[in-house]
């Protein structure tokens, strides 16, 4: 099933060092390679090799659609999406029939806001394959994205009876009735995905969302807590996750800092929003700790500056 593409946090982390990645496996192609290599080089997320390689079979081959449909792969990886477009439409100018590249350009398009082409080249693999779960999820998404909420749902649960162990039709079943008001039919939705996927963070993230919504505070807490027990935590979420709760419930918002914190002590991000919050909690001594360490492993982030004059203040509230 197709990854849900809506961007359901809204990453103001974004400029802040997050520390403790890294950096994906690099391996020198050969001057030329082939389509496995190439392959092999995006698996391991190597996907600038992985470029060099497509690029030396299209310069061979120009015929070569999958060799263009891999180019799409690697600029959007690389963060270019004006010329994954590019490549994605030389792949299916060259083989219509490579519903892979319908499928990444249509969702491309989604993600760019262009609704009208996404719903074009995802009908066209909803057409190639009436019976595929992820036709329907995907072609759902896209309606949902053009407003026509019970078309989506229409194709959400036909993807759900394609794929009754696919927890995302139930996740999109959630966000159309989240999106209608109907709140307590949206916690049903993200609860049966849940059970279907656990280890989900945004599905737990946007259920704890619509709990805050419902004034629910405790119970929210609770279900955005539950991201500390997964067995991978997910730092970004769980700082995002933090951030939405603080105005709500400062110690459930410190338990999911200092939990990211406990995952990574170099993830720089909860650090700065942990001191935040103990700054505004007036616990001058341990916000200033946590601004010190941001400092130590994010000297050069944008959000550096605030940091040192609110290290300052903290300090100038401890005499």
């Amino acid at each position: 099933m197709t990854v849900r593409l809506f961007i359901i946090l809204q990453l103001a982390w974004c400029g802040l060092s997050c520390g403790g990645s890294k950096a994906p496996e690099t391996t020198t192609p050969r001057e030329t390679g082939t389509i496995a290599e190439g392959e092999m080089l995006i698996e391991k997320g190597d996907f600038e090799g992985a470029a060099a390689v497509f690029k030396a079979i299209a310069a061979k081959s120009p015929d070569n659609a999958k060799a263009q449909f891999y180019l799409g792969v690697t600029e959007k990886n690389l963060g270019n999406p004006d010329a994954a477009v590019s490549h994605y439409e030389s792949a299916i100018h060259l083989d219509g029939q490579l519903m892979d590249a319908h499928i990444n350009l249509g969702l491309l398009l989604l993600d760019k806001g262009d609704l009208e082409r996404a719903e074009s080249e995802l009908g066209v693999y909803l057409e190639a394959s009436p019976d595929a779960s992820d036709a329907h999820f995907n072609y759902g998404l896209v309606q949902e994205a053009m407003g026509n909420l019970d078309k989506a749902g229409e194709h959400y649960k036909k993807a759900m009876s394609l794929d009754p162990e696919d927890a995302s039709p139930l996740f999109g079943l959630g966000d159309l009735e989240r999106s209608r008001g109907n709140l307590q039919a949206a916690i049903g939705w993200y609860e049966k995905a849940r059970a279907l996927n656990p280890e989900e963070a945004e599905l737990v993230f946007v259920e704890g969302q619509t709990l805050l919504e419902m004034k629910k505070p405790e119970k929210a807490c609770d279900t955005l807590s539950s991201l500390l027990d997964m067995s991978r935590v997910d730092l970004v979420v769980v700082s995002e996750a933090g951030k939405l709760i603080a105005k709500e419930d400062a110690a459930c918002a410190i338990k999911l800092y200092e939990g990211a914190i406990a995952a990574d002590d170099t993830f720089a991000a909860a650090h700065f929003y942990l001191a935040n919050t103990l700054a505004r909690e007036k616990k001058f001594k341990d916000a200033k700790a946590h601004y010190a360490r941001f400092l130590e492993l994010a000297p050069d982030d944008p959000a550096a500056g605030s940091a040192r004059k609110r290290l300052a203040a903290c300090e100038a509230a401890m005499k």
